[in-house]
């Protein structure tokens, strides 16, 4: 496996790898996710689902509580793997503060989610 370059669509961010070893990717990402915080809500198919903070306190108290999800859908093709980034969260339990708060977070963990594939797959 080797790491090719990251794409923002503006939606979601793309990994793209040369290789088609999604097996070793979810591990990858499994540790980085795991690293930063969240826990892996499982594995579904082609897609993982990563969760940080309460759900229901962030309902009960807006911005007050922090709480994040992403999702990543690996895509198999001949001899390439895309893995997207989605949100999985869009932050409107927390109002305009919380949506905010949500956007920075997604583009921070996309930005760092780049730089932990660029070292960790070889």
């Amino acid at each position: 496996m080797q790491f090719l370059k990251a794409v923002n669509n503006g939606i979601a961010f793309e990994y793209h790898f040369e290789g088609n070893e999604p097996d070793k990717i979810k591990e990858v990402s499994d540790e980085f996710f795991f690293r930063k915080g969240f826990k892996n809500l499982g594995h579904f198919g082609n897609k993982t689902s990563y969760e940080k903070g309460s759900r229901i306190q962030r309902i009960l108290f807006g911005a007050f509580v922090s709480y994040h999800k992403h999702e990543l859908l690996y895509l198999v093709s001949e001899n390439k793997l895309t893995v997207k980034l989605l949100n999985g969260s869009s932050g409107m339990s927390g109002g305009l503060i919380g949506m905010k708060a949500v956007k920075a977070e997604f583009n921070r963990t996309a930005e760092n989610l780049e730089v932990f594939y660029q070292t960790e797959v070889k």
